[in-house]
């Protein structure tokens, strides 16, 4: 049975009669009940974020958010506190890597503030004040739409948080460059990114540390060493079937946890051997947020401290690998056809595909070379959407593994690839609905 939705609040009717004089389409409240509509947003919901300060309802074009509103903060701090306040949500929103704007609204006047991760940036750029009696103001969110309206301190790159991680990995791999192969990189650094997100979404708890790394005096300790970094990846295959992201030759899931101990620990001590410890450096930059390390390895005006992988994208563990694998083997991925399909084409193929069949949510979708998974990632979460939506509840666990072990398939020819892919559907499906073991 499809629910209907929900009244709007009294909040939300006052922010769209405001916000209508801009050309606003019907907003998506932030605030109240969750709906199938919210699947994208969960992270920017009560009770998935720890920000004190979260956007009340935002503004879509043809899917793609182009606005975050606030109401207005009148009642609140001074003028300069509220800018500050202003740029530490537009750092946050940053992080959901999207050409969109903030907007706080009062009575008459709708103030912007640009998006980005560089918080000096943000500091520098003006806010922008529309009034409903400008002769533009009719034409804002069309002009918003099409791209032909900007504001000072926006990010320029269409996919700049990709590009500033892969710029932070580049560090890591030019700097380890020669002392440990390639995909050895790939994989550790894969690990502590998984490992961040992990800890970023509240997926795992101080709580569980005894149990994923018991010589770790917190959760961001659990890569320091290699005792420590050991112990973590055990877990991280015991829990998540497998794994993921190769370290050890012929290290199959089958072998006691003992054996996969003492094999894995093995591993990191030689990598610490090989880089005379430069290598937990850059894992232990990955989980504290380090804003330096190694020399000048991590001089950027972007650095691990100004990322949150509560509000990044799950599919950018897929480019970084499809990136990276052009970059460490490029006859092998020319070979192998590895290209990107950037995200807004796939999504525009998956939606086109699910809304061909008679019953999408039963659809069984299967992408003969998955690569990385964009295009699983993407299938699953509409999957799930469109479950969501049917029964008018938020799908459990058990539905979550349904759609993944019966509903969605991928082939390749790069095993690395497979289980890169796993660990995107892990990841959608953990944020999901709890703990998901993708078979690989």
């Amino acid at each position: 049975m499809v629910m209907s939705a929900p009244s709007p609040s009294p909040s939300i009717a006052r922010l769209e009669q405001e916000t209508r004089a801009y050309g606003c389409p019907e907003l998506i409240a932030l605030d109240g009940p969750k709906t199938d509509v919210h699947l994208d947003y969960l992270d920017l919901m009560q009770g998935h974020s720890e920000a004190t300060l979260l956007p009340h309802a935002v503004a879509e074009f043809q899917g793609r958010p182009l606005l975050y509103l606030l109401d207005n903060l009148e009642s609140g701090p001074r003028p300069m506190q509220k800018d500050q306040q202003a740029h530490t949500l537009g750092q946050l929103l940053a992080n959901r890597s999207e050409h969109a704007l903030l907007g706080i609204v009062r009575p008459g006047e709708l103030t912007l503030y640009p998006l980005n991760l560089d918080r000096a940036a943000l500091e520098k750029a003006p806010p922008v004040k529309l009034t409903v009696d400008s002769p533009d103001a009719p034409l804002f969110f069309q002009n918003l739409a099409i791209g032909s309206y900007a504001i000072e301190g926006q990010a320029q790159s269409p996919d700049y948080v990709f590009d500033e991680i892969h710029r932070l990995l580049t560090s890591a791999d030019e700097d380890l460059a020669g002392l440990l192969l390639p995909l050895e990189i790939l994989s550790m650094t894969g690990r502590a990114l998984f490992f961040r997100f992990l800890h970023d979404r509240r997926i795992v708890r101080s709580e569980e540390l005894a149990d994923i790394c018991p010589p770790a005096h917190n959760l961001r300790d659990v890569f320091s060493d290699a005792t420590r970094a050991a112990a973590t990846s055990c877990w991280l295959d015991e829990t998540f079937n497998g794994d993921l992201l190769p370290l050890v030759d012929d290290l199959e899931s089958k072998r006691s946890p003992s054996v996969r101990a003492q094999a894995y620990e093995r591993f990191f001590r030689d990598a610490e051997k090989k880089t005379k410890g430069k290598v937990f450096r850059h894992l232990e930059a990955i989980m504290r947020g380090w804003k330096h390390v190694s020399g000048s390895s991590f001089q950027t005006t972007i650095d691990w401290d100004d990322l949150n992988f509560a509000h990044i994208p799950i599919g950018v563990l897929s480019q970084i690998y499809e990136t990276f694998s052009r970059r460490w083997d490029v006859v092998q991925a020319a070979d192998r056809s590895v290209h990107y399909t950037p995200k807004k084409i796939a999504r525009l193929l998956v939606e086109e595909a699910l809304a061909g069949v008679k019953e999408p949510k039963d659809a069984v979708v299967l992408d003969p070379a998955c690569g990385g998974g964009v295009f699983l990632v993407l299938a699953f979460r509409q999957l799930v959407r469109l479950h969501w939506r049917n029964a008018g509840e938020r799908p459990g666990k058990k539905v979550i593994h349904r759609i993944l072990y019966e509903q969605i398939r991928g082939f390749d020819v790069s095993d690395s690839a497979l289980r890169l892919a796993a660990l995107g559907a892990c990841a959608v499906g953990t944020c999901d609905n709890g703990h998901v073991k993708p078979r690989v």
